[in-house]
């Protein structure tokens, strides 16, 4: 069997080789793999993605991603020509679960395309007024119009890089198909989209270290933004800080997996192969979240670092002891000096107001709530939280906030339990994929870190709004899109 397979994979070499793989084919190929890149670089770069141009930039980069899948999918169609993928369509759940996250990514498109155009009211926001607007009360519907197709424009951009990165993922290489790699291998296309991510986040966090260092209040040396105009507050392109300890948060377990997988790959000790490099990577996006000042960031980041050493001493425990101490002494480390680096600051932090452990967010978290209450099924319509949430407030003394800072709450208050519940069977099926779908080889150590990254994000969202902003929510659609993409080696 082994014997065919090798032959099968000398033979599909052989035919790319002869130029059997059409022309446009190959060239949308490496276009897609271009902008899935320039997307992933430019999208923290650009001040995180938050302002207007920068957004608008994002949107058209990822709906030009999902034009060039169309034209790989006709291409195929009219040439006939099928690229060798790592997805085999023998099992049953295989070929069933790109068709259910398919549909309920459609659903969950036209559920907020449906809000925006079913909307019950525009608001005027200099005028700070509802304008109320015919609709169908039986369908979904929204409080903020305008607000609401931005939310929509957003989604569609996002779905067409996710679904464009996971095909691009799933297409086999030249090196890949050789079959002179084993099955625990990291496949070639993950090598290079974990490689660009990891050396990005590395450099904005280097950047951010020599921002602060500096003292200035500008974002890179050239914007001040309206919020957090000092330097303490903000880090990197972020101006809030916390946004900075999310992303980082979010690459350095992934990075640490990645170098796991590489050095067990080639059965290299530490310090022997040029993998080496993502430790160092992996030591300056962990310390970080510490140097952020920002308080989630910090604890997400050591009970990240509790995890990877509970994960360490699981899977490798005392019949590699020498390893794992190695790394309970890398972990400590990185702790011990995020801590001693900026314990002032956190302290001060942590300790400022000791009567309201989430800095008065508890009165957003209640008036949060009487949202959802009111508006149970539909919510208030994607976007439409700030406009709304001025009639909530018991008095106008209080802070008119746009965000609810935690992105599970915001999302049942305008989405409702049917858009919401859309959300959560989504995250399930792609982080089921794993364990039950068919694709490429992902080593356990690569799966099982890139996923506590995700974790991460997901608790962090728990208490703040890493998903209101752009940038970390590409960051996390391309590592579930490799999740979505990967089965467990057979040596794993």
């Amino acid at each position: 069997m082994d014997l065919q397979n090798t032959r099968e994979a000398t033979t599909s070499a052989r035919s790319e080789a002869r130029g059997d793989v059409p022309r446009i084919f190959r060239g949308l190929d490496f276009v897609t793999e271009w902008l899935v890149f320039t997307v992933l670089i430019f999208s923290p770069w650009a001040f995180g993605t938050t302002e207007h141009w920068s957004i608008t930039t994002v949107n058209r980069l990822n709906f030009l991603l999902g034009l060039v899948l169309v034209a790989k999918w006709i291409c195929r169609a009219v040439t006939g020509y099928q690229p060798d993928r790592w997805a085999s369509q023998e099992r049953l759940l295989a070929r069933l679960w790109p068709w259910f996250v398919g549909v309920l990514t459609v659903f969950l498109l036209g559920y907020i395309g449906v809000s925006a155009w079913n909307s019950r009211a525009i608001y005027h926001l200099q005028e700070q007024r509802f304008e109320y607007l015919e609709y169908v009360p039986w369908l979904p519907h929204s409080y903020d119009q305008a607000k609401s197709w931005e939310r929509f424009y957003r989604c569609l951009a996002a779905a067409c890089f996710f679904w464009a990165l996971r095909d691009w993922l799933l297409i086999k290489t030249s090196r890949d198909r050789s079959g002179e790699h084993g099955s625990d291998r990291v496949s070639e296309r993950v090598r290079r989209l974990l490689w660009v991510l990891c050396i990005n986040g590395t450099l904005i966090a280097v950047e951010g270290l020599l921002q602060r260092l500096t003292h200035t209040n500008k974002l890179l040396w050239l914007v001040q933004p309206e919020i957090n105009a000092w330097n303490s507050g903000q880090f990197g392109p972020y101006a809030y800080r916390s946004n900075a300890a999310q992303l980082f948060n979010m690459i350095w377990p992934a990075t640490f997996g990645f170098f796991l997988s590489l050095n067990r790959y080639y059965r290299r000790g530490l310090g022997s192969g040029s993998e080496t490099i993502l430790v160092l990577c992996c030591a300056i996006l962990a310390v970080c979240p510490f140097l952020t000042s920002s308080r989630l960031g910090a604890a997400v980041s050591a009970g990240l670092m509790i995890s990877s050493l509970g994960i360490i001493f699981v899977r490798r425990g005392f019949k590699k002891w020498k390893s794992t101490a190695i790394w309970l002494f890398f972990f400590s480390s990185v702790l011990a000096g995020g801590l001693w680096l900026n314990w002032d600051d956190l302290k001060e932090r942590f300790m400022k107001r000791a009567g309201d452990e989430t800095s008065g967010r508890s009165e957003i978290y209640a008036n949060a709530k009487k949202i959802v209450a009111d508006y149970p099924v539909f919510g208030v319509g994607p976007g439409a939280f700030g406009a709304v949430y001025q009639l909530y407030r018991e008095d106008s003394s209080q802070y008119w906030h746009a965000y609810a800072h935690d992105d599970w709450l915001e999302a049942r208050a305008t989405l409702g339990w049917v858009g919401f519940g859309a959300i959560l069977l989504l995250l399930t099926f792609a982080g089921s994929h794993w364990f039950i779908g068919s694709g490429l080889p992902l080593p356990s150590d690569l799966a099982i870190f890139i996923g506590l990254g995700c974790l991460g994000v997901l608790l962090t969202a728990l208490g703040d709004l890493p998903f209101q902003i752009y940038s970390l929510l590409l960051v996390f659609l391309a590592f579930l899109a490799v999740l979505s993409s990967g089965v467990r080696s057979r040596r794993n």
